[in-house]
């Protein structure tokens, strides 16, 4: 999805991990202030999307 959004250059170092609890973490690494920005304005088109779907 990343990829998609034209953002994947800018998470060079991400990991993905899972905790002995099971719960997924995510370690992004270093990342650009505007791969950031662009990340932040995904998240938030996908929780508005979300929410009025539920409405």
């Amino acid at each position: 999805m990343l990829t998609l959004a034209g953002i994947a250059v800018g998470f060079g170092a991400l990991k993905a991990d899972v905790n002995v609890h099971g719960d997924g973490l995510v370690n992004l690494g270093a990342v650009p202030t505007d791969v950031v920005a662009q990340l932040a304005h995904l998240l938030a088109r996908g929780l508005c999307t979300e929410i009025a779907a539920n409405l």
